[in-house]
Parts: C-alpha cells; structure tokens; sequence
C-alpha cells in the first residue's frame, strides 16, 4: 500500500505541473459555454435572426430554451466530446513516460509495476473510464460477438475494472497468478463473476515457457519442471503468449504431450468458470 500511495503521489504531482489536465478541463467547459449561447438566441428571436446560420444550429440543437434541454444536450455534447478528451489524456499519462524518457527508470524502481500502473489508472476519472470501456467492449462486440473473459495485460488491472466487468456480465477475468479460482471483488463486495489465476508462470507475469526460452533451458529441464508442477495438482493453468509459444511448434508439442502422458484433459476457461458457477468440479 505504501509504495501504491507513492506511485499515487507523483502520478499526482507531474499532473499538477502539466498543462494537459488544465487543458482537458478547459475542453470540457466549451460544451456548457456553447449550450448556454444557444439558449440565450432560442429566448431571443430578434438576436437569432442577426446571427443567421449560428441561430440555424442553435434550432437544430434544441427546440425550446428550458433546462431540460439544455441538460440533454449538454449531456450528448460531453458523451461525444468526453471520449476525445479522454483519449488525449490516457495517451498523456502513459505515453509522457517514454517522450519523457523515464519509462526504463520506471522499471528499475522497486515499486511493483502493476501499482505504477494502478496508480497512473487511478488519475482517470470513473466517468472517463467506463467510456473508454464501453467503447471498446462495443467495438469487439461488433465484430466478434459477447466476450466471456478477461485479461489485462500483465495483469494490470484494478477494482473498478473488475466492476465494470461484472456490470457487462463477463463470466471470468485471468488477471492473477498463484492460488486457487475465487469470486472476484471489488469495494468489498463479492461479484458475480469468477478470478481464475494462472497457476504455471514465470517470474512476475513473464509466460512459463518464454521464460525458459529466454534463459536457454534445454527442453528436457522445461518439461521436468513441468511435471514437477502437475504432481499433485488436479488443475493447471499454463500462462503463454501466442507471439512465443506460437512459433516454437517443437516445445509446445512436448508440453501438450507431457500433459496428455498424466491424464489431463484440455478445457477452456470459459468452462472452467461455467463448471465453477454451477458447483460442479472441474
């Protein structure tokens, strides 16, 4: 918690030095300024007329001056407006760090980097993020249909991330290692949807297999250790990349037949959720 609160604080503190924040607020009070000129033309016909097109669009935007048009249309203003804005600012918090050239000091603090990324995260407005998750979750749903599951990259996620996935009605997320499956949480609350953590890794979020690759484990070791870890586990959960174990056909092979030798099945985790919220044993 203590190193969380310090990546908090300066997460905090090179916000308050920057002129983007400044300038994101500035953006967001264009929409009320130009909602309440169009109001002031629709209370004023003789003022509409001189201004010509500038009253056409104040007409267009509302039909009568009264306060729950203007609110309507300040909403829409800010739901079209907010989503560029928020991009300009996420872009800020996460791509400053490598204009800036501090990203590779950022890796050799001792603070975890899912708390950096925690505490750059928690300078985004609630509102902000359940935009940019809607949106995104619209996008994917468009062309692949209803996802199930989740994980963030390197298991950076948060509480209100988990709520929000609890809210679209996802049936588990991965974003852990270690441990046995458990309902995910947030605010102290249990949720509806189930945390299933990788169970086979290597160091921090690096994969199990791309780890070893990098080290120049001969296979023989890499599969030893893999049967180490399957004795007396009734589940393993492989963590891996497509962009590493996709390509290294022969090794992957190896494990797959390693697994199968003990009598594992293979199963998504799609139904190893389902299985867990049924009661049933996976």
């Amino acid at each position: 918690m203590t190193n969380l609160l310090a990546a908090f604080w300066a997460e905090a503190l090179k916000a308050r030095r920057s002129s983007i924040p400044w300038l994101a607020l500035l953006g967001f009070t264009l929409a009320p300024l130009m909602d309440g000129l169009f109001m002031f033309i629709m209370k004023d016909p003789e003022r509409a007329r001189e201004m010509g097109l500038l009253s056409t669009k104040a007409q267009l935007a509302m039909s009568t001056a009264e306060w729950t048009t203007f609110f309507s249309v300040l909403t829409q203003a800010i739901a079209v407006g907010g989503v560029m804005v928020f991009s300009i600012v996420t872009a800020w918090i996460f791509g400053r760090e490598f204009s800036d050239h501090t990203a590779k000091e950022l890796l050799a603090l001792p603070v975890a980097r899912e708390q950096i990324v925690t505490a750059a995260d928690m300078m985004l407005p609630d509102e902000d993020l359940r935009a940019d998750i809607d949106e995104s979750y619209g996008h994917f749903v468009r062309h692949f249909g209803r996802p199930t599951g989740f994980s963030s990259p390197g298991f950076y996620s948060d509480e209100r991330v988990m709520a929000h996935l609890d809210r679209l009605g996802f049936v588990y997320n991965g974003d852990g290692i270690g441990g046995e499956p458990t309902r995910a949480a947030a605010d102290g609350r249990e949720l509806r949807h189930w945390t299933i953590p990788v169970t086979l890794a290597g160091p921090r979020t690096i994969p199990f297999l791309e780890y070893h690759g990098a080290r120049g484990t001969p296979d023989d070791q890499v599969i030893a250790e893999l049967h180490r870890h399957l004795d007396g586990r009734d589940q393993v959960i492989l963590y891996g990349h497509p962009c590493y174990e996709g390509v290294r056909e022969s090794v992957l092979r190896k494990v797959f037949g390693a697994v199968l030798e003990r009598g594992y099945r293979f199963v998504t985790m799609q139904t190893i959720a389902r299985r867990l919220q049924s009661g049933a044993l996976v």
